[in-house]
């Protein structure tokens, strides 16, 4: 399965036989082979396999790819719908390098799961049998130095006309030319550096097919936040407690279980308590505060949680146990049918 947020919840269990029938749920089935099929229902392969559950009343088998790989239909549906639901969600981008660095912004978002936050994508997909090529973008790398960071990899499948997510913008470095300490573009924009520095925005802002919202705008107290699917980072401005300025992300329950994905990073260099700041949505990049002694904390701890699409948070040079800015995440694909 894939990489799941501290913030995952687990699926309602019968009392009597919860550890066994989540037990068969999530292992049953995983690791690529193809799924029993259940009477009339599609079979197929491909990924990591949620054999059986049920959302709202409806009982579904998913494949979730955390690589890049295929979905292969082998056998149509006799007696229930051809059709698909999907997540597909792009890599995050790195946060910037330096002082009073942005944050990454998360990979696009594109599903058509109704109900939810973001559906951007038509409301039905038919499958048919063959095989569907699956792309998995990876993270963008955060910025060593005084270099900004690079941006996600965008996340794909080709059921249909093919569904694209972006890849997460990245975040600014905090340096010279202000060029070097903007946001880029992406699924969400990254963010700022410190002053001024405006952050990135997200991918088809205000269309049909928005996938994100942008990266918020440095100022003297920090580099701003990553945008999220879910929400628009920010600056670190007084009286904040300089908690968390990253753009929230979005949860969905597509594959038994309900998880957050797509969640900017924060932005670092930040006046305030030395340390980390939290986890954005439990999956975000973490951000440097300034006056962490060095050593204090690895730096992996800036990197976004594998498998989420979420941006990497912003780092402080002035600790020098630092050696760059955060790591977005790789994004992931979700495929779910009736059974």
């Amino acid at each position: 399965m894939g990489a799941r947020s501290s913030q995952s919840r687990g699926p309602g269990l019968n009392k009597s036989d919860g550890h066994l029938l989540q037990y068969s749920r999530q292992i049953f089935g995983a690791g690529g082979g193809a799924a029993n099929p259940s009477p009339g229902g599609m079979i197929a392969s491909g990924g990591n396999i949620t054999n059986d559950y049920v959302d709202g009343g409806v009982r579904y088998r998913s494949h979730t790819f955390n690589s890049t790989g295929t979905f292969d239909v082998s056998s149509l549906a006799v007696d229930l719908p051809d059709s698909v639901d999907i997540l597909v969600v792009g890599g995050g981008g790195g946060g910037g390098g330096g002082y009073y660095c942005g944050a990454g912004g998360a990979g696009g978002v594109r599903t058509n799961l109704t109900g939810s936050a973001i559906q951007n994508a038509p409301t039905e997909y038919t499958a048919s049998v063959g095989s569907f090529i699956v792309t998995v973008g990876g993270g963008g790398d955060g910025g060593p130095g005084t270099a900004a960071g690079t941006v996600g990899s965008a996340s794909s499948i080709t059921i249909g006309t093919g569904i694209v997510a972006a890849g997460g913008g990245h975040g600014g470095a905090g340096a010279i030319p202000p060029a070097v300490a903007y946001g880029h573009t992406g699924g969400s924009g990254g963010g700022g550096a410190y002053s001024s520095n405006v952050g990135g925005p997200g991918t088809d802002a205000g269309t049909p097919t928005f996938q994100g919202y942008p990266g918020g705008t440095g100022s003297p107290t920090g580099g701003a936040g990553g945008g999220g699917a879910g929400g628009a980072g920010v600056a670190y401005a007084p009286p904040a407690t300089y908690a968390n300025n990253a753009g929230v992300g979005t949860e969905y329950n597509i594959t038994g279980i309900s998880s957050f994905y797509a969640a900017g990073g924060s932005g670092g260099g930040v006046s305030g308590t030395a340390g980390l700041t939290p986890r954005q949505s439990g999956i975000g990049g973490k951000g440097q505060r300034i006056h962490t002694g060095p050593g204090s904390a690895p730096t992996a701890d800036l990197d976004a949680l594998s498998n989420t699409g979420s941006g990497g948070g912003g780092c402080d040079k002035r600790n020098t146990s630092f050696t760059r800015a955060g790591n977005g995440s790789s994004g992931i694909v979700v495929v779910r049918y009736r059974i």
